[in-house]
């Protein structure tokens, strides 16, 4: 248990007339962000909110909400950061689950979202926040205890129902602390809030800023990336592997690369065909490993090594002998907290077993090999899907590949293909009956040749499926049990 200098309020008196946050054309200067965050602090502590109280809210980015997470750790409140895109009655058990009774909300909340089994903590609109700057007759805090909690994200669900992760305001300073001395930031940098603040990368970028001077731009409602990039000058993004393919696919690229500084590259499995087209393309790509438990990146890698990924400072990692990936370290968070108790579930020896895969070369260098509840058994052998994907995307024309298993009464499961295919590359069967104009250029046979050459024989798909047509992703990891219901039902269909 320690002290820390709030970071805010030393970013305030080192760089206050420097700009913190960018917002459309509207730009609020560092002193001026402390002064907004100590007024709501104070409202906050007016409409009684105590230290402890966990308060909810579903909002997308915006002003508001990166103000109130850091108003409510400077009262010693608990931010529940809730995904808005879950239905109403989704949200409100979650909201319960994490023991909140108050529901942060704005006048001009948009969608309106409402929790039928909270009260509403209604917060000034900004107009009314900057005119009680002056008002707030709370003292500025100098430090905060690094074990006070001061949020709640909910996992991201990718093999189980979501859970509540708490972390402690050291959890957040650590993790900044680390990236920090790996991906420089700044007075002067700007990093794009590319992710959202329910997400653990996008509080992530909140913080590395707040301890580097940098400013923390809020883009415009657009996928255009190259856009954003040059309007607002970025030098820093963190994307997931679709986002850095819409960069990249945009014909803005050209004129705006050059700004960039470094591209944080994580969210799940990073295909090899996409990073090697950003390296082509000069981009400085640095794939990361990470996880909500450790409050976002464990090991970054540097743009000419990719697959070796470097343990950052303040975070420890072990592969145990069953080759699972285990780390704790100042990052790791307090626990899953369901309602009043918190249980963090470590070994003995305070280890966290993340249930992903890997290895460790002898420079330390980290390569994921993928999830362990992923993995599956095919006529005796263990089958990591992850290990097919990352050989497909190697293949030229295939931007991304998602591998799941399919029953067979001879092997038990056998491993089939999903496919998302570069714009003018398609796939069928070898046998497809299609004229040469329309003849795809990826077949069955093709792939499996390809694949042999890094792969053994029982790892290659006994099938190829195109990405399905107007599948949404509603998380920044792909559904795998939905790829495994619908490639049961495609498979059975061509027997």
């Amino acid at each position: 248990m320690a002290d820390i200098p709030c970071p805010l309020a030393a970013v305030a008196s080192r760089y206050g007339n420097l700009p913190a946050l960018v917002t459309g054309d509207t730009t609020l200067a560092w002193s001026r962000v402390d002064g907004l965050i100590q007024s709501l602090a104070h409202r906050l502590t007016t409409e009684g909110v105590r230290p402890g109280e966990r308060v909810a809210v579903a909002e997308r980015n915006r002003t508001g909400l990166l103000l109130l997470i850091l108003a409510d750790i400077r009262v010693g409140a608990v931010t529940v950061l809730l995904n808005p895109r879950y239905p109403g009655s989704t949200l409100s058990e979650m909201a319960v689950q994490a023991g909140c009774r108050r529901q942060a909300v704005w006048p001009d909340q948009t969608p309106n979202i409402r929790l039928h089994n909270l009260e509403s903590l209604m917060l000034p609109t900004h107009t009314e926040l900057a005119d009680g700057v002056d008002a707030s007759s709370a003292a500025t805090v100098t430090t905060i205890n690094s074990d006070r909690p001061a949020t709640i994200i909910f996992t991201s669900g990718s093999s189980a129902s979501p859970k509540p992760a708490l972390h402690s305001f050291g959890n957040h300073y650590y993790s900044a602390l680390g990236s920090n001395r790996s991906l420089p930031v700044e007075p002067g940098d700007r990093w794009l809030l590319s992710l959202p603040l329910f997400h653990v990368g996008g509080l992530g970028i909140i913080f590395r800023c707040l301890l580097g001077g940098g400013t923390v731009v809020f883009g415009e409602h657009t996928d255009d990336l190259a856009y954003l990039v040059g309007r607002h000058q970025i030098t820093h993004l963190s994307l997931v592997p679709t986002q850095l393919r819409r960069l990249l696919d945009s014909p803005g690229l050209g004129r705006v690369q050059s700004l960039l500084k470094a591209v944080l590259l994580g969210g799940g499995p990073i295909p090899v065909s996409l990073v090697r087209r950003g390296t082509e393309q000069g981009l400085p790509v640095h794939c990361t490993y990470g996880l909500t438990e450790m409050t976002s990146q464990v090991a970054t890698a540097a743009p000419e090594a990719p697959a070796s990924l470097k343990v950052l400072d303040y975070r420890r990692l072990k592969i145990d002998a069953a080759g699972e990936i285990l780390v704790k370290g100042e990052t790791l968070f307090l626990g899953y907290s369901i309602a009043d108790r918190v249980h963090c579930p470590v070994d003995s020896n305070g280890w966290f077993h993340t249930g992903d895969s890997g290895a460790l070369d002898r420079d330390g260098g980290l390569t994921v090999t993928g999830r362990v509840d992923n993995m599956f058994i095919s006529g005796g052998e263990n089958i990591q899907p992850e290990q097919i994907e990352c050989a497909l995307t190697a293949v030229d024309g295939i931007e991304d590949a998602l591998v799941v298993p399919v029953e067979s009464r001879e092997y038990g499961q056998r491993p089939v293909a999903f496919l998302r295919c570069r714009p003018g590359v398609n796939l069928a069967e070898a046998d497809s009956d299609l004229t040469e104009e329309e003849r795809f250029r990826l077949d069955h046979n093709s792939l499996s040749v390809e694949l042999a050459r890094t792969l053994p024989r029982f790892m290659l798909p006994v099938a190829y499926y195109p990405w399905p047509h107007g599948y949404t992703q509603a998380g920044i990891k792909a559904d795998r049990a939905f790829f495994r219901q619908l490639a049961a039902r495609l498979y059975r269909s061509r027997k």
